[in-house]
């Protein structure tokens, strides 16, 4: 019975000594960090489809990430340590950049933005010219003046006989001799 009692003891003694060992193996081969966020406009409406950028200052590494439909972002396995200057940009919003960012072993770092709308603004400029088209009216016009029409030779006083001072109007007699 002893003899069991000691077997027993020697297998548990094992087993308590190869999963201590096993605990800092797993731990050593976590060698990066991780960088999560939030993406939201002035209103704390979240921004999907906002680029995210982090460069890893000292080597140039950068980690690109998209906003997903809830505004946030994951970036895994990132280079431990820093700084890192991350960037968030949207179309029509400024873009925000925070610099001096570390990431410890292990760590997953929280890195939210608040975008503010991009002000527009366009100078137009018009330039008018005067116009040589009078707009309110439609067709050809012709201005002859009282004085014209009183010393104007006419036989019959027809209307014909004072077109013929316009030069848009086709004299009737000349319209007759070119049709015979």
């Amino acid at each position: 019975m002893q003899h069991k009692l000691i077997i027993l003891l020697g297998f548990v003694l094992v087993s308590v000594l190869a999963a201590g060992a096993l605990q800092p193996t797993a731990a050593q081969t976590i060698t990066t960090g991780t960088i999560v966020g939030v993406v939201m406009d002035a209103q704390k409406g979240v921004l999907p489809g906002a680029g995210v950028v982090a460069v890893h200052v000292p080597t140039g590494t950068k980690y690109e990430a998209v906003t997903q439909s809830d505004g946030r972002f994951s970036m895994l396995v990132v280079r431990v340590g820093g700084p890192y200057t991350i960037t968030a940009s949207m179309a029509k919003f400024k873009t925000q950049e925070q610099s001096g960012i570390q990431v410890l072993l292990g760590e997953t770092r929280k890195v939210d933005f608040t975008l503010q709308l991009e002000s527009i603004s366009e100078t137009v400029t018009v330039v008018a010219e005067l116009q040589a088209i009078d707009t309110e009216r439609a067709g050809t016009a012709a201005n002859i003046a009282m004085q014209t029409i009183m010393e104007l030779p006419t036989i019959s006083r027809s209307i014909n006989d004072f077109a013929r001072t316009s030069p848009t109007s086709i004299p009737t007699r000349t319209a007759r001799a070119a049709r015979t």
